[in-house]
């Protein structure tokens, strides 16, 4: 019962993964948001014919007094509704940035327009336990 119970928990593992395939489009966002002292910034979507590729992109200032807060790993997960599936698919940062690229499918129609991008803060990749902040960027 346990290996039952710990495969349902785990569902989202096992669903097949989609590569974007067949690149069509750049479409621009350019939304920003700040809190504390990060900004949080979505700037375009990549259209591709069987998925949509997302870039979420935190800066913060090496210098300031947050500088060790943001040294602990962020684990942020995309959600744009029950009708897409969106996965984290590669990230990485240096000193003050980091990037992380979303794939979600099916692919988003080209105009996102009232839609709204919503990036949960979680404490592991897990998303076992969340934080409580997320992000929303409204798409007018």
């Amino acid at each position: 019962m346990k290996s039952v119970f710990h495969v349902l928990r785990n569902e989202e593992h096992y669903k097949p993964i989609v590569e974007p395939c067949g690149f069509r489009k750049n479409i621009p966002i350019l939304k920003y948001k700040e809190h504390e002292e990060f900004f949080y910034t979505v700037t375009s979507m990549r259209q591709y014919s069987n998925a949509s590729l997302i870039t979420f992109n935190i800066d913060w200032d090496v210098m300031s007094d947050l500088y060790v807060k943001s040294t602990k790993t962020k684990h942020f997960e995309l959600y744009l509704g029950e009708a897409y599936h969106c996965r984290m698919d590669s990230g990485g940062g240096s000193s003050g940035h980091l990037s992380i690229n979303y794939v979600i499918s099916p692919a988003l129609p080209d105009d996102i327009s009232g839609m709204n991008f919503v990036f949960r803060e979680f404490n592991s990749p897990l998303k076992d336990t969340s934080t409580g902040f997320e992000i929303v960027f409204q798409i007018e």
